[in-house]
């Protein structure tokens, strides 16, 4: 399991327990240098985004201008406003901050596209140098730096 914390300025630690951090030091002396990868990063944090608010985020649904790894945390599910034929343009079609969550019927059973807004995303930005499962392996946590 992993502990988060937000820090004073605004980062995100993570930082994994006594048996988690065990397991992720063995899985790196496993893997040698495929142990730096995004599929291992996935895998290593998967308890994380399936048991808490963060999730991946993709730097276009929080306007980021980076391909750093990042973890968000989002709002519920709104409907996108009902968009018309004879409506020159939508009103609003998803895109930049928000992720598409699905489409299903409103209470009024209109089929509707919803969407999550990103309300607070981190990102990984020594992402060139290190990876955030190796930063673990080496001081016994990650940050990821504050986006919004």
């Amino acid at each position: 399991m992993f502990k988060t914390e937000i820090l004073p300025s605004g980062d995100l630690r993570i930082t994994p327990d006594h048996d988690t951090l065990n397991a992720i030091r063995a899985l790196a002396k496993d893997l040698g240098q495929d142990f730096g990868t995004n599929s291992t990063m996935f895998d290593v944090f998967e308890s994380l985004t399936a048991n808490s608010d963060y999730q991946w985020v993709l730097p276009i649904q929080c306007g980021a201008l980076t391909d750093a790894p990042i973890l968000g945390i989002t709002s519920e599910p709104r409907p996108l406003p009902i968009w018309k034929q004879e409506d020159a343009e939508p009103a609003e079609t998803g895109g930049v901050g928000n992720i598409v969550a699905g489409s299903w019927a409103d209470s009024e059973g209109q089929m509707r596209l919803w969407v999550e807004d990103v309300v607070q995303a981190w990102g990984f930005m020594n992402y060139a140098i290190t990876s955030p499962q190796q930063e673990i392996v080496d001081k016994g946590y990650c940050e990821f730096q504050s986006g919004k």
